[in-house]
């Protein structure tokens, strides 16, 4: 039964087949109560999406708009444009994708369930009306609750970057509603989004300076280079971030100190590069809802997480302490080569998330960098400051070469679809001479069943079963002439995790 109600999610929502892989599988597993904790139940209602479809019919024919919407003339450009803003169907789908998000909290979170009613509008201090005016919740939501949810979700739309906000909350200061807006233009239907949306819940849910500070979660000290930090030190995130870094002598997570002056902070890319609620910088990234996360809310005294739901992230897994305190790069050669790098060829090569094919991330800045993150013999040299990865260099995705929704033209020997994910070649032979030495690696499709790994690579129909550390043999096709693919561990792509791969 539960794999039946599992492929009907994933077909009516119309995201991808690899749901074991890509966390959908979690999505829909229900979580055990526990003395009176449930799992939390969200609400997703896209008022504020229908109000926007309805001010741009007025705009397209030139009537005047209403309320706020006359004066905001940039955002209806972009909001209204007749080809990438929003139209009832980009609003159906969008809501699709946030509901498919918001089931990867459900799935892990728990809280004291609400009783009768949610009532949000003039709750505990919170007026829902100034706090979030332009959430536009339907008038019975105000007047007299809502039945059957734990914490209420309003869509709305923006012209430039995503935003969110806790709109209510309850007596014991648990977010009870929220708004998240998202750009119609850059939304599609795709596993990046849903895992965008669920970033943007999360700080919905509490993932906040102002939750962290209200219940002492929050340290912040200068390192002994003078440097500012910003951290979460709770005895959860202590033990699983241990865990993760294989570092005992940690005693904090470390928080992106630039994001964390507003009030939505992030993890510090650098030590968690591909994790959900790292700082995002706007390319594909696989961002897994890892123990880190899960700690995090664990640590608010209203929720209660499901561990055994958190997903395997490779980025700084087991790398002790030494890739926490240490420089990633020492006389020009990368300490931990496996997700550091020192070139700056354009040879394709896959991400460490495994979500597209990138290149060394190494460049020639215009001036020097700070002191602090001189890595190379030339003080101009590193990634650039907008990769917020203190200036280390890695394989960098970008949107033509994801294995999701990338050019294949652009990707030789791969396939795009929403089953691809990076994997490892050896001498990997294309077709065409042109391409010789463009790629070290390729995107393939994948799927998870029955706790075995299958592989499916361009020009070859057949599926082909990819067990730990054991090669696939590329047999001659219109796209490959030879080479070998590297099969991964089990445990880095499939959630439903066999025994033996624990």
């Amino acid at each position: 039964m539960k794999s039946h109600v599992h492929q009907l999610i994933c077909s009516a929502l119309l995201l991808f087949l690899l749901c074991c892989a890509y966390g959908c599988a979690a999505a829909v597993v229900n979580l055990k109560s526990e003395d009176g904790w449930e799992p939390i139940r969200i609400g997703v209602y896209p008022g504020g999406l229908s109000v926007w479809i309805k001010s741009c019919r007025r705009y397209s024919t030139n009537k005047v708009s209403f309320g706020s919407f006359a004066t905001v003339t940039y955002e209806k450009l972009i909001i209204c444009d007749p080809v990438t803003g929003i139209t009832p169907e980009k609003a159906k789908m969008m809501h699709k994708v946030v509901v498919e998000g918001s089931r990867l909290h459900m799935d892990r979170l728990l809280v004291k369930p609400v009783k009768g009613n949610l009532l949000i509008e003039k709750h505990h201090g919170y007026d829902f009306k100034e706090r979030c005016p332009d959430a536009f919740p339907r008038r019975d939501h105000l007047t007299k609750g809502i039945p059957k949810v734990d914490f209420a979700l309003y869509l709305g739309l923006t012209a430039s970057h995503e935003e969110h906000r806790i709109c209510s909350k309850d007596a014991n200061g648990r977010p009870t509603s929220g708004l998240i807006k998202l750009n119609p233009k850059e939304f599609n239907n795709t596993r990046h989004y849903i895992r965008l949306a669920a970033h943007e819940i999360g700080h919905a849910l509490g993932f906040t300076l102002e939750e962290f500070k209200e219940n002492d979660m929050l340290l912040e000290e200068k390192s002994n280079t003078g440097r500012n930090i910003m951290a979460l030190l709770t005895d959860t995130v202590k033990k699983k971030a241990q865990d993760h870094y294989n570092c005992k002598s940690l005693n904090h997570m470390e928080l992106d100190y630039r994001s964390g002056k507003n009030e939505y902070p992030h993890w510090k890319r650098r030590h968690a590069k591909d994790e959900l609620m790292s700082t995002y910088v706007n390319r594909p990234s696989a961002m897994y809802y890892t123990e880190l996360t899960l700690a995090a809310f664990h640590s608010l005294p209203y929720y209660k997480a499901d561990f055994s739901k958190a997903e395997t992230m490779t980025w700084g897994r087991n790398a002790s302490c030494e890739f926490l305190t240490g420089k990633c790069v020492e006389d020009s050669t990368p300490k931990f080569p496996e997700m550091f790098c020192n070139d700056s060829t354009t040879v394709l090569r896959c991400t460490t998330d495994r979500a597209s094919l990138g290149t060394c991330s190494m460049k020639q800045l215009a001036s020097d960098v700070p002191r602090e993150f001189q890595y190379f013999t030339n003080k101009r040299i590193g990634s650039p400051s907008s990769d917020m990865m203190d200036h280390c260099p890695v394989i960098e995705s970008s949107w033509k070469t994801s294995c999701e929704f990338g050019d294949e033209d652009a990707m030789p020997g791969s396939i795009v679809s929403n089953m691809s994910r990076c994997l490892e070649g050896e001498f990997l032979e294309p077709r065409e001479p042109k391409y010789i030495g463009t790629f070290r690696d390729i995107c393939a499709n994948v799927k998870c069943e029955n706790g075995i790994l299958k592989v499916q690579y361009k020009g070859n129909e057949k599926w082909h079963e990819c067990t730990d550390g054991k090669r696939i043999d590329i047999e001659k096709g219109p796209a490959l002439y030879g080479g070998k693919i590297v099969c991964p561990k089990y445990s880095d792509f499939c959630t439903d995790k066999p025994e033996e791969s624990q």
